[in-house]
């Protein structure tokens, strides 16, 4: 089902949002529209380069990076394909410690 004008806005501002955290990038489909991509380049395996996602899931990727991080949407990827980060990024997962994004102020918290 087609979004309506205002969740089309809502997702491509949420997928704006992530691009601009270098998570994800546009591509071209082969219709010539656009195509949502998170990355995710030697993640899971090398030289896997993207996830094609279709922009309706921008506002819950968007959620879940802030309260995540980048491991968030790697998990996210990983269920949806039913695959596993290779070992040396799953330690970096495990290691990181995300700053929480609070939207409309530059306060971040640790979580």
């Amino acid at each position: 089902m087609p979004l309506s004008e205002l969740e089309q806005l809502k997702a491509y501002r949420a997928a704006c949002l992530i691009s601009a955290h270098d998570l994800a990038f546009w591509s071209v489909g082969e219709n010539g529209e656009p195509v949502f991509c998170l990355f995710c380049s030697d993640i899971f395996a090398p030289a896997a380069d993207c996830e094609e996602v279709d922009l309706s899931l921008a506002p819950m990727l968007w959620e879940i990076y802030k309260a995540e991080g980048w491991p968030g949407l790697v998990r996210w990827i990983a269920k949806r394909n039913n695959i596993k980060p290779m070992p040396k990024v799953q330690e970096q997962m495990d290691a990181y410690q995300h700053k929480v994004i609070v939207e409309g102020s530059d306060q971040t918290k640790t979580s």
